[in-house]
């Protein structure tokens, strides 16, 4: 399983420091694949410089010291592609109503 993290939007505080980011998570296992985005508040601002690049801000959120807040995104992804992988296939939407066949005889 490969995880694969995705800054979309950073955001600074009124020193002009990274305060917040907007994340995408993707975890794929084969051909199978979940993701989640959400916003990740740093609990020390970062220092924004002019050549930061995607892999420092995601360095940063890993090494932020809130490795429960990371622990739990990561084992909710791994609680769906368990979910995705144990599954047989679709089922019927219960609000499309019942299948009917016709048997010929």
């Amino acid at each position: 399983m490969t995880y694969s993290w995705k800054i979309l939007d950073i955001y600074p505080d009124s020193d002009g420091k990274l305060a917040e980011i907007r994340y995408h998570l993707t975890l794929k296992d084969g051909e199978n694949e979940v993701s989640t985005e959400g916003y990740y508040r740093f609990n020390a601002a970062q220092q924004i410089f002019p050549e930061l690049t995607e892999n420092q801000v995601i360095y940063a959120l890993e090494n932020d010291g809130s490795q429960d807040f990371i622990a739990a995104i990561k084992s909710c992804l791994e609680g769906q592609m368990a979910a995705i992988k144990s599954n047989s296939g679709p089922i019927r939407a219960p609000w499309l109503g019942a299948e009917t066949f016709t048997v010929s005889l």
